[in-house]
């Protein structure tokens, strides 16, 4: 029983972290696009996109399009014609249908996980922009609220500050946020932090450190103080390597890691994502090290439609295993997906997943889920 409820809170975590899939794709290396602000507003990716960030997801992602189908409303509302103070409105809905089986344990629901409107305000020098939505977890049933808000100031075109409610990136920040290796770090999509960030790009180099506490929202599992640090360099216009560190604690532990990161565009269709973390775990009587890691190889078999091949390593004690001990746990994870952009606004993802546990017994599982996403 102890296993099988261990297995059932393992399962419920990988449901939670799909809940807020960031639209960002650093996949986009694979067309010579290396810093997140060509298509966000924001410098660490994520969240609203620019004018040209929409241009960009209907030329380089979907697969049928009209003329201006990817702008707000899918075109009803002119660019051209919006006042100059907004720069950027935009919104996601998000659900997701998941099949889990193992030997003991099977379930087969639609989850509704997020909707959210965001909207930005040029001051300036300074943007502001919010965001506001439901989404829901085991704590959680879903009301409205201020989930995510910033001010932005341009100090010139390559160093930008940004502080306010948001959640702090380390290493990639990918858009298939089932990864167990994010939850290692404790940068999962719904751990918005109060944060104040400095980043700085340029043709060739970016580096962004972000400062972050707790928020205390029920959404949210993160109650640590901490900073993350990265910094990457991108060379021929396709290939993207970077190292991040973080650490971060709360009052009866701390959590350092040290990482490595890399965008590979070999083609315009053939790309692959790699990351990988050790992680420092202390307590007041107990330190644990382990390793995690991730990788994405896919191929655009044609335009919007893209097969991919997922495998993650999740390690936290290196040392020892099988403890029957959730935080020293082994997760390990190989999975086949189809990402299909079939139009502007619209993105489906289907993905078959085996899953090994071990806590302490083995435990398989297959995980098969249909996730669909819509933005304004």
């Amino acid at each position: 029983m102890k296993n099988l409820r261990a297995f059932k809170l393992f399962l419920f975590m990988i449901l939670v972290s799909l809940c807020e899939k960031a639209w960002s794709y650093p996949d986009f290396i694979r067309h010579g696009y290396t810093n997140c602000m060509t298509c966000h507003v924001s410098p660490t990716g994520g969240g609203a996109l620019t004018q040209y960030g929409r241009e960009i997801s209907q030329d380089a992602l979907s697969t049928w399009s009209y003329k201006g189908e990817g702008n707000l409303l899918h075109g009803a509302i002119d660019p051209k014609k919006m006042p100059s103070w907004i720069s950027a409105i935009g919104g996601d809905l998000r659900g997701l249908r998941v099949h889990v089986k193992s030997k003991d344990y099977s379930d087969d629901k639609w989850q509704y996980m997020q909707g959210d409107i965001e909207a930005g305000v040029i001051l300036g020098a300074i943007r502001a922009h919010a965001t506001v939505g439901r989404v829901e977890n085991e704590n959680e049933a879903g009301k409205f609220d201020l989930r995510k808000y910033y001010l932005m100031a341009s100090i010139d075109k390559e160093h930008f500050l940004r502080v306010g409610k948001f959640q702090p990136v380390s290493g990639l920040n990918i858009s298939e946020h089932t990864s167990a290796n994010k939850e290692s770090i404790g940068a999962e999509p719904l751990n918005t932090s109060y944060s104040a960030e400095f980043s700085w790009a340029n043709e060739n180099w970016n580096y962004w450190v972000t400062g972050f506490t707790p928020t205390n929202d029920p959404y949210t599992s993160n109650v640590d103080r901490g900073i993350y640090q990265n910094i990457a360099y991108n060379f021929s216009n396709h290939y993207k390597v970077g190292l991040s560190q973080g650490i971060a604690a709360s009052t009866d532990h701390e959590r350092t890691h040290y990482g490595a990161f890399a965008m590979l565009g070999f083609t315009k269709k053939f790309y692959s994502l790699l990351e990988a973390n050790f992680i420092e775990n202390k307590e007041i009587d107990n330190k644990l090290q382990g390793v995690s890691f991730y990788s994405k190889i896919a191929y655009e078999i044609h335009k919007g439609l893209i097969p991919f091949l997922n495998l993650e390593l999740n390690r936290p004690d290196w040392h020892n295993r099988n403890t029957g001990n959730d935080e020293t746990s082994q997760e390990n994870k190989i999975g086949l997906g189809l990402q299909f952009f079939p139009r502007p606004h619209f993105e489906i993802q289907t993905v078959w997943a085996r899953i090994q546990k071990s806590s302490p017994e083995t435990i398989w599982a297959d995980e098969a889920y249909l996730y669909l996403h819509y933005y304004l």
